[in-house]
């Protein structure tokens, strides 16, 4: 090259320097510190949300432990006989759906079934510990009442509720009737505990609680 020739560099032919543009298609350090944030922040709000989760089980436990504690099993209230008035109250409807679905004929015949009693409807299992409801009157289930029948005299079921226990006294269940017992009116729950209607809580349904010795 002569030295009257002008010096042309490759920035004056717009080729720039190779290296630049490389440089452009990578991540700079603020992108990769962004990144790295966007993990940090991921991973402490799953660490929250797990530790919201543990909590709010350890609640549920504490709670259900001492309703079970306080009163019933399984986290069902104890009922007695200061109490059953306003069981009875608040649960009207369901005793009524108990009694409703008997006389249906949903249920079956009530004479025909076991001690153990028949399956009620899943809405309202709740009522009885056994999600049963029996005919302590079932011809299936008592011989004086099946005397009673083969001698043609008929009844009206007696329906009765298993009752949930907790670890303090509880009474023995609820007792349907259609007409009132006297004061010295037994019945055998058909587990062989002779129970006595104490208290008439409405729609004919007694609570009852076992008879005295």
């Amino acid at each position: 090259m002569h030295d009257d020739e002008p010096y042309v560099s490759v920035n004056d032919l717009g080729l720039g320097d190779p290296g630049e543009a490389a440089d452009e298609d990578a991540p700079t350090g603020a992108d990769d510190g962004q990144a790295r944030t966007g993990v940090r922040a991921r991973r402490l709000l799953a660490a929250m949300l797990a530790l919201l989760l543990v909590g709010a089980v350890g609640i549920w436990l504490a709670v259900r432990a001492a309703v079970t504690q306080f009163g019933g099993d399984g986290g069902f209230p104890l009922v007695t006989a200061e109490n059953a008035p306003s069981y009875f109250s608040q649960h009207r409807q369901d005793f009524a759906g108990v009694v409703d679905a008997v006389t249906s004929g949903s249920l079956g015949d009530p004479d025909t079934w076991v001690a153990g009693g028949t399956p009620l409807p899943v809405d309202l299992c709740d009522l009885s510990a056994t999600c049963r409801v029996g005919n302590i009157d079932s011809a299936s289930a008592n011989p004086a009442a099946r005397a009673r029948r083969a001698a043609g005299v008929a009844a009206a079921p007696q329906l009765y509720l298993w009752p949930h226990r907790g670890q303090g006294p509880s009474g023995e269940g609820w007792l349907h009737l259609e007409a009132a017992p006297s004061a010295a009116s037994r019945f055998d729950n058909g587990q062989g505990v002779v129970i006595c209607p104490t208290l008439a809580v409405g729609d004919g349904w007694w609570f009852v609680d076992a008879c005295p010795a």
